[in-house]
């Protein structure tokens, strides 16, 4: 039942998604809504500002992808 008895690899592919599945949250509710109000009220320092901070959590998110299907494309393979 559950993961416990699954192979290793599964194991680590779960942890990757639970982990982007948190930036993605961090993302939408954290960040996503500042820089449309910013624009809203002409303040675009503030929207570039953000976006700026968005842009790495972005970053991180689509490599933590990638690592995950190396991993069951390698996983799968052992």
């Amino acid at each position: 039942m559950g993961l416990a008895h699954d192979a290793p690899y599964l194991q680590l592919m779960h942890g990757v998604g639970l982990l982007m599945a948190v930036l993605f949250a961090y993302l939408y509710f954290g960040l996503y809504r500042r820089p449309g109000a910013a624009v809203k009220d002409d303040d675009t320092a503030t929207a570039a500002g953000v976006t700026t901070k968005m842009r790495p959590v972005m970053a991180i998110n689509l490599s933590l992808g990638l690592l995950n299907c190396a991993i069951g494309f390698v996983g799968s393979a052992l």
